[in-house]
């Protein structure tokens, strides 16, 4: 068989309290949902970096929660982002699902062309990439998707 050169320290790497959840001198792990929560606190609190949160009606799109958003407006909403100086680097995509046409404004941090408002406005659904500098948040729609 294969022998084993790892130290007792090393094998206590993998000595971790929670899947999902870092630990200081730890080895990184994934819980079953994918999630992996960077710091303190539980796993659902955490950033999910492959599944998409949704975003509810008038909720800003927290960038210490993940890369990658659903949003459905429910009404006439802002597109605005939080936590944006954690955010610094980051990009992702946003899934908007605007079949209703409601009117989308955007707050001060969202950068993208002159139309970009009135476009995810018109009734459709719309794939958003984003890209944070730490303090805006750079847009890009899709047209209307199916």
């Amino acid at each position: 068989g294969t022998l084993v050169t790892a130290t007792a320290a090393e094998m206590n790497y993998l000595d971790i309290t929670t899947l999902g959840e870092s630990a200081n001198s730890k080895a990184l792990t994934q819980n079953a949902s994918g999630e992996i929560m960077i710091g303190t606190g539980s796993a659902s609190t955490g950033v999910t970096r492959g599944l998409a949160v949704t975003i509810t009606q008038g909720t800003l799109i927290d960038l210490d929660t993940g890369n990658n958003f659903l949003w459905t407006p429910a009404a006439a909403d802002e597109f605005s982002f939080t936590n944006e100086a954690s955010g610094t680097g980051q990009s992702g995509f946003i899934w908007l699902d605007n079949s209703s046409g409601y009117d989308i404004s955007l707050g001060g941090e969202v950068k993208g062309v002159s139309t970009f408002a009135t476009d995810v406005t018109v009734a459709g659904k719309y794939l958003i990439s984003y890209f944070c500098d730490g303090t805006d948040v750079w847009v890009s729609a899709s047209a209307a998707l199916v």
